[in-house]
């Protein structure tokens, strides 16, 4: 997906957000949400991502104070945004 721009967040609320006609479809609220192939390949990586660590790190950003300062933390977020 890294080679795929997508919109983020940020350029929604920002204003600056442009819908790629050939990622997004355009819904009935008058919004725009990821075509069916698009959101399969998101959510297989998020699910793989989830498998491979994801659970775990989660569960310890949410019981460990300053965990997101560890090596740990860093080492995990570094392997898979080299992915």
């Amino acid at each position: 997906m890294k080679n795929l721009k997508l919109t983020t967040i940020d350029e929604i609320f920002a204003g600056t957000a442009h819908f790629d006609e050939k990622y997004y479809n355009r819904n009935e609220n008058r919004g725009f949400t990821l075509k069916p192939e698009i959101l399969k390949i998101v959510n297989e990586e998020a699910e793989y991502l989830w498998n491979n660590g994801g659970k775990e790190i989660h569960d310890k950003l949410q019981t460990i104070p300053g965990f997101k300062h560890t090596e740990e933390f860093k080492n995990y977020m570094k392997k898979f945004n080299q992915k």
